[in-house]
């Protein structure tokens, strides 16, 4: 199970250097202690926060975003004398390190320097030396404390301007699987690792030292690709689990796709959302098992008052009827059955079921003896209950207040996530919804886990073509077929052949099998095929990449034109070409008003280019 995140990554950091510059030009207000610590920055036309929430996550916002305290605090004190109508003259990441800087006017050479790694630091630095740190801490030989030399992590590598030599020797040099190379000795961090492994297909445990020359070259375009596309045209989400709050990114990660997802329009907007929604969901934890302390508590008290009134009313019933009271001790002295249950305790004593406890009497006793010991008993419960409800009301006192409505930050429509998002997919131009393997890996999960009976399995007449699920609605033709097949072939290895036309087939599911013939092998993300195949013939490579509104959400989607033609008003036509899909993805980007990564995932395997102009017109109603 993944844990929810803990602070901010190199890439988080990267973007919100990017997003604080606007900072540039401003002057340094108040700044106020606590949780978040924050600073407040007059800009030409408005105030703007930074806030640092839980010491790891720095966000810029619009509205005061305090507890509504006043708290200063003796650090916030220092940067109030320190930086009062300061004006911001730069802010800078180290690297591509969790460290962000922000230079001020005066004190001549000053500047804070906010260290989101380890439990998370603020330093007041000036020409190099360390005046004020928001807390006392040590990193190997170095300690942030006043009077020292300021010194920042070392880094011994940079992915954003490392060559894809240096990536080699990097990783050529580690003993551990790729993943964790790039996370911890390239600096990337565990999410954007999985991301690059993801997106590369390279096995998240593959030894380093086995990577091709190509396949490294891979990587490093892709890191360059993730970090471009999240400073370029940032597109953050904060991913949930259920109501909580687990992810964020600055562009969407493949790695969370099974995840609900929030889209917002920063990542300071998107960090601010995260952490509120994780407070809240932490409260709404506090208060349910509050509530079922206090309900416990309650039932309890609930208990003990009619053990209380149990025990008076037998004490009394002794007086009011004493001959009969005789007659039952009498009873339990021969250990005959009488109209109270009883049960014998050590010493000759009997315990007496009274309301929903017991008391123990000595039947050797008389009467008023046993009567005597029956109030006694009752006044110990009565006791009881009175600490019972100390208890609660000590339960109730220390009781979280519930988060304020005001407090809660607007949250943006949550973005649904479809099953199949996770493959490639359109929609026919009968309806039908059509989904295709992206690797051997999705081909096996896509046909073991939703070919069903009625569907359609499609496959194009190449080695290592993606399997292609038809989910079959009546009153579906052949169209709906020939598109699946178009669809299969396009993202085949016929795409980057460039071959202009195709083979590909369909069978029902029950035609699919995964046992070969006795003594054959079948790869992973094959199939066995047994009976008639129906195939079309000189199917035209070539697919359009446009929007459509499925169940009510818009999603880019690329697919064959007579599919497109029937749910998007604007798309562009592609076909096999010599562009890389970054290539591409930089000129569409905005026609189609979608991230460049969101065009990488959608476009065929290999080079494309664009065919004739976009083409605008009204789908059918």
């Amino acid at each position: 199970m993944r844990k929810t995140k803990s602070s901010m990554t190199s890439l988080d950091a990267k973007v919100m250097s990017k997003e604080l510059k606007s900072l540039t030009g401003s002057y340094a207000e108040k700044a106020y202690g606590g949780n978040p610590f924050s600073i407040r920055f007059n800009t030409q036309t408005s105030k703007r926060e930074l806030l640092l929430m839980d010491g790891l996550f720095l966000a810029l916002s619009d509205r005061i975003e305090r507890n509504g305290g006043t708290e200063i605090g003796e650090f916030a004190g220092a940067v109030r004398r320190k930086f009062d109508n300061s004006r911001v003259l730069s802010v800078t990441q180290n690297g591509f390190d969790r460290i962000i800087r922000i230079a001020f006017s005066r004190p001549e050479g000053s500047e804070m320097i906010f260290e989101l790694l380890g439990k998370g630091n603020v330093l007041i630095v000036e020409n190099g030396m360390i005046t004020a740190a928001m807390r006392t801490d040590r990193r190997g030989n170095f300690e942030a404390k006043p009077g020292r030399k300021y010194e920042a992590p070392s880094q011994r590598f940079n992915p954003i301007d490392s060559s894809d030599e240096q990536l080699k020797e990097l990783l050529r040099s580690s003993r551990g699987d790729t993943v964790r190379t790039l996370a911890t000795i390239a600096g990337l961090g565990p999410d954007l690792a999985e991301e690059v492994c993801e997106r590369t297909s390279i096995e998240r445990e593959r030894r380093p030292s086995d990577l091709s020359d190509d396949e490294i070259g891979a990587i490093n375009r892709t890191i360059m690709d993730i970090v471009s596309s999240a400073l370029e045209r940032p597109d953050p989400v904060v991913y949930y689990k259920g109501e909580a709050a687990v992810q964020f990114t600055p562009v969407p990660f493949r790695i969370f796709s099974s995840l609900d997802a929030r889209k917002y329009d920063s990542l300071s907007s998107a960090i601010i959302g995260f952490i509120r929604d994780r407070k809240i969901e932490a409260v709404n934890a506090d208060e349910e098992r509050y509530a079922r302390l206090i309900r416990r508590q309650q039932e309890q008290i609930e208990r003990f008052r009619a053990d209380r009134d149990a025990a008076r009313a037998f004490a009394s019933s002794i007086y009011e009827d004493y001959p009969a009271f005789e007659k039952m001790i009498q009873s339990i002295r021969k250990g005959k059955e009488t109209a109270f249950s009883y049960r014998k305790t050590s010493g000759g004593k009997v315990a007496i079921s009274v309301g929903t406890g017991e008391i123990e009497i000595d039947p050797s006793m008389e009467p008023n003896t046993i009567a005597s010991m029956i109030y006694d008993g009752a006044k110990e419960i009565e006791r009881k209950l009175r600490r019972a409800e100390e208890a609660l009301a000590e339960i109730i006192r220390n009781k979280p207040e519930a988060v304020p409505e005001a407090r809660k930050i607007v949250i943006k429509k949550a973005i649904r996530r479809f099953w199949f998002e996770q493959y490639r997919w359109f929609v026919s131009s009968e309806g039908c919804l059509i989904v295709g393997g992206r690797d051997a890996k999705t081909n096996d999960r896509l046909v073991s886990k939703h070919l069903s009976p009625g569907d359609r399995y499609a496959h194009a007449d190449i080695y290592g073509a993606p399997s292609v699920v038809v989910k079959w609605k009546e009153g579906a033709t052949e169209k709906t077929l020939e598109e699946a097949c178009t669809f299969a072939v396009c993202f085949s290895r016929a795409w980057n052949s460039k071959i202009g036309a195709a083979s590909a087939y369909w069978v029902m599911p029950e035609q699919v099998s995964k046992t070969p013939q006795t003594g054959e092998f079948l790869p992973r993300g094959a199939f066995v095929i047994r009976g008639r195949r129906n195939y079309f013939n000189k199917l035209k490579l070539e697919l359009v990449l446009g929007k459509i509104t499925y169940e009510g959400e818009t999603r880019l989607v690329c697919a064959p034109e007579s599919a497109m033609s029937q749910n998007s008003t604007f798309y562009v036509r592609v076909i096999p070409g010599n562009r890389t899909k970054e290539n591409l993805a930089a000129e569409l980007a905005d026609k189609l008003d979608v991230g460049r990564d969101e065009i990488v995932s959608v476009l065929p395997p290999g080079t494309s280019d664009i065919a004739g102009a976009p083409i605008t017109h009204q789908t059918k109603e």
